[in-house]
């Protein structure tokens, strides 16, 4: 392993250090499923899965992959196939999508287009505590809010934003 955290591999991300103290924002999980280097030789990394600020700690969850694509039915069958998830039946709340719980807790929704006009993503919702006190960070960022706030149903409330040309969203949970 580098001294930065890199894989020794070329064109291979950085790892966290092996003894697990986090090295710092932006650093990624192993490239190898088996959380190991692909480089042989290079033993597993512990993945960081806490950040602080001062004495606050920090948290960054994805509540909500949303993938929209134009064949729901594929989409969902190769997921289940590749990952074990199961999908339910299409969620009124969620613009029709068939929606799963990974083993972490997050959820997967796949829907169709919307509207003509929409295009296929992935767009990853991360989850918030405060969602006016998030559209505050993201808009001081420079960011802009594409999808104001909004409570659907018994989901929560959530928002899309844009910045640097790629949209995510944000999602408090229902208390």
């Amino acid at each position: 392993m580098r001294s930065d955290g890199g894989c020794p591999r070329p064109g291979v991300g950085p790892h966290v250090r092996r003894d697990g103290d986090c090295p710092g924002p932006g650093v990624g999980p192993p490239a190898r499923r088996d959380g190991g280097c692909p480089k042989p030789g290079v033993k597993r990394a512990v993945a960081c899965d806490r950040l602080t600020r001062g004495n606050e700690e920090l948290s960054m969850r994805i509540h909500y992959l949303e993938i929209v694509c134009r064949d729901v039915e594929g989409q969902c069958r190769a997921l289940e196939r590749l990952h074990g998830l199961t999908f339910g039946p299409p969620e009124p709340d969620l613009g029709q999508a068939r929606v799963a719980r990974a083993i972490d807790g997050s959820l997967i929704g796949v829907r169709a287009p919307l509207a003509e006009h929409e295009q296929p993503i992935s767009r990853a919702y991360l989850e918030v505590e405060d969602m006016a006190a998030a559209q505050r960070v993201i808009e001081g960022a420079g960011g802009v809010i594409a999808y104001p706030p909004t409570r659907q149903g018994a989901t929560g409330v959530w928002a899309i934003y844009f910045l640097g040309g790629v949209q995510l969203g944000l999602w408090q949970p229902a208390e």
